[in-house]
């Protein structure tokens, strides 16, 4: 049986490579997981069933982990990393946040928060993508001189604490700073949540017993308001307020400059407008009579009349720059 699967892994390694080259050569350089599997389908490597894609996405995985390139090729939208992160208002920070989300439900109630203080947010729908987990390692979004900061969320069960790990095993090579909010044993005990019996069939579930007792609660559990305390208070640990302060009525000036300035100009974009149809109607019907028949033809041909052949647009511009003047 080990020989098999051993032959099995062998044959569709190399049948991943075939593929994915065949893609490469028809100018396709990303797509997702399912996409390929149901390629290597169509070639004859497996058939579509649901173990087959299991087996698959397993080995996959692997391969991914130690091929850089064949990484690269993967499009992974069902864990999203949602960019809300803005170097501005982070500038002079020592940190770099950002929000891991076991579960995608919750999206919605963390979203509002990692936007207010422009930090991603990156929903990992169970264990994440080794996608995530790559770019996290290359750091290619992260600014220099600053410290990577993760903050999870997840359930407190036999999965959400191996997540956890999971994640944190990968990236604290990296010098990335993983930290569980929630949910924790504490906040279960402190807020007195009501537990579940961990699933049996999860292999994880002996070892959780083990150490923490039967006993598994989701995230979900907390009450909205001390989820969003720690969502809130989590991420200011890692900000200085006043600098954050400062740069929010620097940008909050700029802003209401350009507002201004925009009320100002309404009034006379209002009248320029009116003087430049005037301009440029009397300019067009100067001509119109001479042009009026290839004008219908033009028409008739469902073509488009172009209008700035009919006159001289130049000629108009200074003249309507001379208005403003007399307006300011």
């Amino acid at each position: 049986m080990k020989g098999f699967r051993s032959g099995w892994r062998k044959r569709v390694s190399e049948a991943v490579y075939q593929v994915v080259e065949e893609l490469n050569r028809e100018g396709v350089y990303k797509f997702t997981v399912r996409q390929l599997f149901y390629q290597l389908v169509s070639k004859g490597v497996f058939e579509s069933t649901r173990k087959n894609y299991k087996n698959f996405d397993v080995l996959l995985v692997k391969m991914r982990e130690v091929d850089d390139w064949l990484d690269s090729m993967f499009i992974d939208t069902s864990k999203p990393r949602i960019e809300y992160y803005n170097f501005r208002y982070w500038e002079g920070q020592k940190y770099f946040v950002e929000v891991w989300l076991e579960k995608d439900a919750l999206r919605a109630f963390f979203e509002p928060y990692c936007s207010r203080y422009n930090v991603n947010l990156v929903i990992c729908r169970g264990y994440p993508s080794v996608t995530r987990l790559r770019e996290a390692k290359e750091a290619k979004h992260v600014p220099s001189g600053v410290q990577y900061v993760v903050l999870y969320f997840g359930d407190f069960d036999p999965s959400g604490e191996d997540i956890f790990r999971w994640i944190n095993e990968e990236l604290k090579p990296y010098d990335i700073n993983v930290v569980k909010v929630a949910l924790t044993r504490m906040q279960v005990r402190k807020y007195k949540l009501p537990p579940m019996i961990p699933k049996k069939s999860d292999p994880r579930t002996s070892g959780f017993v083990e150490k923490y007792g039967e006993m598994a609660v989701e995230l979900d559990a907390l009450h909205p308001k001390v989820l969003r305390e720690l969502i809130r208070k989590s991420i200011l640990k890692y900000m200085d307020i006043e600098k954050r302060m400062q740069v929010e009525v620097s940008e909050g000036i700029v802003y209401e400059a350009h507002a201004v300035v925009d009320e100002v100009l309404q009034e006379i974009r209002r009248k320029l407008t009116e003087k430049a149809q005037e301009m440029v109607r009397s300019e067009v019907n100067k001509v119109l009579p001479l042009v009026y028949v290839n004008l219908v033809e033009t028409v008739r041909k469902a073509e488009n009349i172009d209008v700035s052949e009919l006159y001289d647009r130049r000629s108009v511009v200074e003249k309507l720059k001379a208005s403003l003047k007399e307006m300011i």
